[in-house]
């Protein structure tokens, strides 16, 4: 299962990912699922903000500034990548989230092992 998820994932140029059951992590926003939805576990991925270009202007704006808005990435991106999720684990729902989750980002980065 991890393997489909992160060939999926690595098709999109998203090397760091990992998944942790319901167990280790809480629902902090429930008012964000589908009502009655369970949730049995989690898919958690890195995506740098830092873009590939070099800034050669002498505008002085930070290079976090100069990247695409990460929440119009992030919809895109799983506009793409939830309809490969979902042929890949037939019966399963995907739902993707940014910034505003029902779960504790931060805290399931890193008990999946991605970050601090």
């Amino acid at each position: 299962m991890l393997n489909k998820i992160k060939c999926i994932f690595a098709d999109e140029g998203i090397d760091q990912t990992g998944v942790i059951s319901a167990e280790s992590f809480e629902i902090i926003n429930p008012h964000l699922l589908p009502a009655g939805m369970r949730i049995n576990s989690c898919i958690v991925f890195l995506v740098p903000y830092k873009t590939k270009d070099k800034n050669t202007d002498s505008f002085g704006v930070a290079d976090f500034a100069r990247s695409m808005d990460y929440h119009a990435f992030f919809h895109e991106l799983y506009l793409r990548i939830i309809p490969k999720l979902n042929d890949a684990f037939c019966g399963e729902y995907f739902f993707g989230f940014c910034d505003h989750s029902p779960i504790n980002e931060k805290l399931a980065a890193a008990r999946a092992g991605l970050g601090i």
